[in-house]
């Protein structure tokens, strides 16, 4: 049987973003490994910018967290 993964089960578009135009804000819905899921905002020029940009912010989380510089 295959290990569940961490997915992005559902995005929302909510809003423009005030302060930066050409940006908007979604709210992504992720499915964790132990099946709960969560509601994280994310910001982007569209859907996929916004998922990749909360991607990279917690592997950068993670790598601070863990102090692997």
């Amino acid at each position: 049987m295959k290990k569940e993964r961490r997915r992005a089960v559902h995005a929302e578009l909510v809003r423009e973003s005030k302060d930066n135009p050409g940006y908007y804000r979604y709210n992504i819905t992720i499915r964790e490994e132990d099946g709960m899921e969560h509601i994280v905002p994310a910001y982007g020029k569209d859907m996929e910018d916004a998922i990749n940009r909360l991607v990279w912010n917690e592997r950068v989380d993670k790598v601070v967290d863990n102090k692997f510089y």
